[in-house]
């Protein structure tokens, strides 16, 4: 029975583990922080998101291109050098929502020609 418990304990502590080094790995952060993601996370995923499909977008991809790839995006942003698609929001609908918590941030950037100019891959803690 002892035996049958420990090894429960160790199953448990090990289920708690991968997502902390999937954390620490993914965005450089120290263990402290990476215990916190999935407690503190009030992501919104856009319908479709895949981390493979983010990942496999390079600059100079087209705005068709990358919406054939990611699908449409929740939350556009309009800026003077250009535009951000985000594929990732926060409780509010908003990118880096302070309402909840802390949000994954998954945006594509684009220049004025609309090409991609570059991404954004973190976790906003809040």
């Amino acid at each position: 029975m002892e035996r049958a418990i420990a090894a429960v304990i160790v199953i448990v502590l090990l289920a708690l583990c991968i997502p902390v080094t999937r954390n620490m790995t993914r965005y450089g952060m120290p263990a402290t922080h990476a215990m916190c993601v999935p407690i503190m996370d009030c992501t919104s995923w856009a319908p479709g998101y895949s981390e493979e499909a983010f990942l496999s977008i390079g600059i100079g991809t087209s705005t068709g291109e990358v919406q054939e790839v990611l699908g449409p995006p929740l939350y556009t942003n309009a800026l003077s050098n250009g535009l951000s698609w985000h594929y990732t929001t926060g409780p509010n609908g908003k990118p880096l929502s302070s309402s909840c918590g802390s949000t994954h941030v998954r945006a594509i950037h684009f220049f004025t020609n609309m090409t991609v100019s570059g991404k954004t891959y973190e976790f906003y803690f809040d």
